[in-house]
């Protein structure tokens, strides 16, 4: 009889428990999963009682089906956020940025993501290689006033495109002999070729344009 009425408390506190959870859950203006605790301290003899934790998994976004990632190029952390927010981030949100090329970027005045997507010396480099690969030998025509007389040093003006990629990344114009040892140096960007390669503007400037195609939650 003893053990009868000990068990039937229990079922009344655990019922009681669970009106009493329900009741604040349902006013909480939460959205996230809420879970029930343990009751670890009720184990009657023979007999164990536990409330069960909501286990749904109801999606949170309207994307939960999309697969779509780019896990090489950002932190853990920053992989699934949207791209427009990402392009206002800090260098290091791109995955492989070590303290010495984060300062070096940071002493050309790159900080942000959206500063590597417009760095003008990238665009001048990726403009040059682009139609560098338009060009058949020397062949230039008779009058022509094509030039590029803006974007590189007076020595690189008459050359062929092909030959502005294959040269220091200090023939653009306004990076500075010393800028471009450092580039070489510390970031690995000897020519002009290199730095229209240069992995982490390309990142930032995919992740900058396709910030305005995205979808909002």
């Amino acid at each position: 009889m003893r053990s009868f009425l000990i068990r039937r408390q229990v079922t009344a506190l655990q019922v009681s428990y669970q009106q009493r959870f329900h009741t604040a859950a349902k006013s909480s203006s939460s959205s996230r999963t809420t879970t029930l605790p343990f009751l670890s301290f009720i184990k009657p003899k023979n007999e164990t009682f536990l409330l069960h934790r909501n286990t749904s998994t109801d999606s949170t976004t309207a994307f939960e089906n999309y697969t779509l990632n780019v896990e090489k190029a950002l932190m853990k952390e920053d992989e699934g956020r949207l791209f427009s927010d990402i392009t206002q981030d800090g260098i290091k949100t791109l995955q492989g940025i070590g303290p010495i090329a984060e300062q070096t970027l940071h002493t050309l005045g790159l900080r942000t993501i959206e500063d590597l997507a417009t760095y003008k010396y990238y665009h001048m480099a990726k403009s040059i290689q682009v139609l560098a690969t338009t060009a058949e030998g020397t062949f230039r025509p008779v009058g022509s006033v094509m030039n590029v007389d803006g974007a590189v040093d007076k020595p690189f003006q008459t050359k062929t495109l092909k030959e502005i990629l294959e040269s220091p990344v200090s023939a653009l114009r306004g990076l500075s002999e010393d800028k471009g040892a450092m580039m070489k140096d510390n970031l690995g960007l000897a020519t002009v070729n290199d730095l229209a390669d240069f992995k982490f503007c390309k990142w930032a400037e995919s992740i900058a344009f396709l910030g305005k195609y995205e979808g909002k939650n």
